[in-house]
C-alpha cells in the first residue's frame, strides 16, 4: 500500500505486505508492530508518528524509517534478507554490534540513538553507504566496495584507513569528513587525491576529504594534485578540512 496524501489512526491491515509513507500530508498515527508478512516498511514524513519497541518482522528486505516523530527502539541484526536499511531520526534508538546482511546495497545510519559496531568490510554489492554519527564505532582498513556511487562518511569513532578509492562506478556524493581517528598527512592525502584522479568512474562536482592535519596550509604538491584532480574529473570544488 503506497499513501501520499491521508489522515489515519490505527494498525495498518493485518494482510500487507508493503506499506509505503511518504510525504508531510500523511497524518499517521499507530502504536504497533507492522504486520507480520511486511516485506517493504517506508516511514517519512514529519506527520507520521509511529512507536514500536521490537524486531522487524523477519521477512522485511526494505526497511526505512525517516521522521522526528518515528519512536523504534530494537536491539538487535536486522532481517538476514535485508537489503535497504535506512534510519534517519533522533528518536530512533537502536543497537547492533556486528556485520550488515551480507545482500545490503543501501546503508544509512543517522542519529544521535544509533549505536552500531563493527569492525569489516560493507557488503560487496553495497552502492549506498551512509554513516553518520558520534555512536557509529565502524573500523575497516581498505577501500570501498566496487560499485559504490555514493560514499559518505562523518562520524568521531568511524575509522576507514584506506588511500585508495580507484575504481569504475560513478560517484553522485564523495563525502569524507570525520572518517579517520589518525589524521592524514601530505603523502597518505596526495595518494587520495590521485587514485581520485586516475580512477575511471566519474565524480561529483563537489568533494570533501576531512582529516587533514595541513588543510589550513597545504604544501604545493597537495595544491598540484588538487588541481590535477579538479581537471580530470570537472570537479568544481574540493574542500579539505580537519
Amino acid at each position: 500500500m503506497c499513501i501520499r496524501d491521508r489522515t489515519y489512526t490505527g494498525a495498518p491491515p493485518s494482510g500487507v505486505t508493503f506499506w509505503y509513507l511518504i510525504g508531510n500530508n500523511i497524518f499517521w498515527t499507530y502504536t504497533g508492530a507492522p504486520p507480520s508478512g511486511v516485506t517493504y516498511w517506508r516511514l517519512d514524513g514529519s506527520n507520521i508518528f509511529w512507536t514500536y519497541t521490537g524486531a522487524p518482522p523477519s521477512g522485511v528486505t526494505y526497511w526505512y524509517l525517516n521522521g522526528s516523530n518515528i519512536f523504534w527502539t530494537y536491539t538487535g541484526a536486522p532481517p538476514s534478507g535485508v537489503t535497504n536499511w535506512y534510519l534517519s531520526g533522533n528518536n530512533i534508538f537502536w543497537t547492533y554490534e556486528g556485520a550488515p546482511p551480507s545482500g545490503v546495497t543501501n546503508w544509512r545510519l543517522d542519529g544521535n540513538n544509533i549505536f552500531w559496531t563493527y569492525e569489516g568490510a560493507p557488503p560487496s554489492g553495497v552502492t549506498y553507504w551512509y554513516l553518520i554519527g558520534s555512536n557509529i564505532f565502524w573500523t575497516y582498513e581498505g577501500a570501498p566496495p566496487s560499485g559504490v556511487t555514493y560514499w559518505y562518511l562523518n562520524g568521531s569513532n568511524i575509522n576507514n584507513i584506506n588511500t585508495n578509492f580507484s575504481g569504475n562506478s560513478n560517484y553522485t556524493t564523495f563525502m569524507i569528513s570525520d572518517w579517520r581517528i589518525e589524521k592524514i598527512g601530505d603523502t597518505e592525502l596526495i595518494e587520495i587525491l590521485n587514485s581520485l584522479k586516475d580512477r575511471v568512474g566519474t565524480m561529483p562536482s563537489t568533494i570533501t576529504i576531512g582529516d587533514y592535519l595541513n588543510y589550513a596550509n597545504p604544501p604545493q604538491a597537495v595544491i598540484d594534485a588538487v588541481e590535477a584532480l579538479k581537471i580530470a574529473k570537472n570537479i568544481t570544488t574540493v574542500t579539505l578540512s580537519i
